[in-house]
């Protein structure tokens, strides 16, 4: 019993900090070579001027070269953009998570953010997720 009032302490704990939450988004168009299953953003929905933390996970399909995964943000009828670069190769059937803290611009809107995994010719799609917030 001690047990169990001790997990439950420790979840209530994890859901009052937000520590817990679903994942958010729809999958976007893309080769699916890293077809992203997964998105969590910390916190949701993102406050203006803030960072945010975005963790992507999926699995590779095929052996394959990461150069960079794009972060790109549009509100305003603008788009703001953020780079991690890698340029690692990936094994075929590895599942992995990539994880950034994206900057926030600072004013109000309502934002669309577009996350892409971007192969060795820097235009290739490998894998898109995206997601849609109001600050």
């Amino acid at each position: 019993m001690r047990k169990l009032v001790v997990v439950y302490l420790i979840l209530a704990a994890a859901l009052g900090t937000g520590a817990l939450q679903d994942p958010v988004g729809t999958k976007c168009p893309s080769l699916g070579i890293y077809p992203i299953t997964t998105c969590l953003v910390t916190p949701f929905p993102p406050t203006s001027g803030q960072p945010v933390s975005v963790s992507v996970t999926g699995t590779f399909t095929t052996d394959t070269y990461i150069s960079q995964i794009r972060y790109s943000l549009q509100g305003q009828q603008n788009w703001n953009y953020q780079y991690t670069t890698f340029n690692l190769s990936y094994p075929s059937g590895l599942q992995q998570s990539f994880a950034y803290f994206l900057q926030i611009p600072q004013y109000h809107d309502s934002w669309l953010v577009q996350i892409t995994v971007i192969g060795s010719d820097l235009v290739s799609i490998l894998g898109c997720w995206e997601f849609a917030f109001r600050d």
